[in-house]
């Protein structure tokens, strides 16, 4: 886990300094009753227990203070600080004496106030003719025009010969079965006629 502090320094900058925290330790042992203190058991790394400790003695003296540690490495660099306000625009410089010899171009100033519009200059020189434009979209049909004299008759071609006659074509396929008949109309067979016959009977005679 890393943590970063930051703290003001002189003249208004700001230092960042990163610090490393290491793993949780075992922590202290549940346990305990008023009054008691938490003792080594033996030399054994964790092995305590809680005991109940004597009155507390007169702090002993300041022991003399140790050498100075070795410099910490260089904090990151802090993040940049705010920008300053704008200064003012300080005052046109006097006009130099002309010369023949052009100097360096300065810095662009200022913008001044716009001047007179100043003559108009000869016109230029006609440019290049520019290049053909797209076809433009086709023009509406004209209106039909009136119909023109009929032409004279032409003359009549010669008749061709007849041509031979064509090969014999194939037998054309069997008809169907035509359906079945009615049944004829009864046929009396008698040496005499009968007085009075029915519609549609036949009468034949056998003698």
């Amino acid at each position: 886990m890393t943590t970063e502090w930051f703290g003001q320094l002189s003249g208004g900058q700001t230092s960042a300094v990163a610090s490393v925290v290491g793993a949780p330790g075992p922590g202290v042992p549940s346990g305990g009753a008023t009054g008691q203190v938490l003792a080594k058991i033996d030399g054994t790394d964790l092995n305590t227990e809680w005991v109940t400790g004597g009155a507390t003695g007169p702090t002993g003296p300041a022991g003399p203070a140790g050498p100075a540690g070795a410099d910490g490495a260089d904090g990151a660099t802090g993040a940049q600080g705010i920008q300053g306000v704008k200064g003012d625009t300080g005052d046109t410089g006097a006009a130099g004496a002309d010369s023949t010899v052009a100097g360096p171009t300065g810095a662009t100033g200022p913008a001044g106030p716009q001047g007179d519009a100043g003559a108009t200059g000869p016109t230029g020189d006609t440019g290049p003719t520019g290049a053909t434009g797209a076809a433009g979209a086709d023009g509406n049909d004209g209106a039909v025009g009136d119909t023109g004299p009929q032409g004279i008759q032409g003359i009549q071609g010669i008749q061709g010969e007849a041509g031979a006659a064509g090969a014999d074509g194939a037998d054309g396929a069997t008809g169907a079965t035509g359906a079945a008949g009615a049944d004829g109309t009864l046929i009396a067979v008698s040496t005499t006629a009968p007085a009075s016959p029915a519609t549609n009977d036949l009468w034949l005679d056998i003698n």
